[in-house]
């Protein structure tokens, strides 16, 4: 039961910082790209954390 919640808990702080790192992630682009960066280079990247990230939840098996 205490594991139950523990991995309960886990799954909140993963479903939280995945909204947050988009967050940022959008928003560091989008600075990036003021500042003459590639948007196709920062979709990318941006791309591929997100892929880090889905795979990570998925472990978890945090909703998505």
């Amino acid at each position: 039961m205490e594991l139950d919640l523990m991995l309960e808990g886990a799954r909140r702080e993963v479903a939280a910082m995945r909204k947050e790192i988009t967050r940022l992630l959008e928003q560091l682009g989008r600075r990036a790209i003021r500042m003459g960066a590639s948007p196709a280079v920062h979709a990318m990247y941006r791309d591929e954390l997100q892929t880090y990230l889905s795979e990570y939840a998925k472990l978890l098996k945090v909703p998505q």
